[in-house]
């Protein structure tokens, strides 16, 4: 009953405030990033670029100084840049789960896998328009998320306008407590 009870708030738990006790997880980002480069006019190359954490600091303009790569554990599948300090930086949600989505829970090794669809975005880099799925496997125990591995397929846009094909892992760490 008590793993049901924690199976339960961890998939269906509402946003939480900012300032609640460690809702983040520090991320960390290993994949690529494809695009097309033209050699002519009937002749294209695939371009591959890493795609890490120091790369989406740089898609979204912000220095590591002062943010942080985090996975929410009360919105399952959202990665977002969060202020370090306090401030009138704003929080920028770089990828989140749509509610189209499917989930499996085994309360005997105590992970939930998940899949589902990625919600598009606004944004104006390689996110842009952003599409595709991401795999969550979520590892819990008796007092919550211990740890979170997304495997994303995705397709944005590159800084040219055209297709963008992004294939990455984020993985957690440690807890992370953005300030009130």
């Amino acid at each position: 009953m008590k793993a049901l009870l924690l199976i339960t708030s961890l998939l269906f738990a509402g946003p939480l405030p900012i300032h609640a006790a460690s809702p983040y997880f520090k991320a960390t980002v290993t994949g690529t990033v494809q695009t097309r480069v033209t050699l002519g006019p009937v002749e294209f190359r695939i371009h591959t670029a890493p795609l890490n954490n120091k790369r989406i600091f740089q898609e979204f303009q912000v220095s590591p100084d002062d943010y942080v790569l985090a996975v929410s554990t009360s919105n399952l599948g959202e990665v977002l840049l969060l202020p370090k300090n306090s401030g009138a930086l704003p929080a920028i949600s770089v990828l989140k789960l749509g509610s189209d989505r499917q989930s499996i829970t085994d309360t005997k090794s105590n992970v939930i896998h998940l899949i589902g669809d990625i919600v598009a975005t606004s944004h104006t880099n390689i996110f842009q328009g952003l599409f595709g799925t991401i795999s969550n496997t979520t590892h819990f125990n008796s007092t919550g998320t211990t740890k979170i591995i997304l495997s994303v397929t995705a397709g944005g846009t590159d800084f040219a306008g055209g297709p963008a094909l992004l294939k990455f892992k984020v993985v957690t760490s440690s807890h992370f407590t953005p300030p009130p």
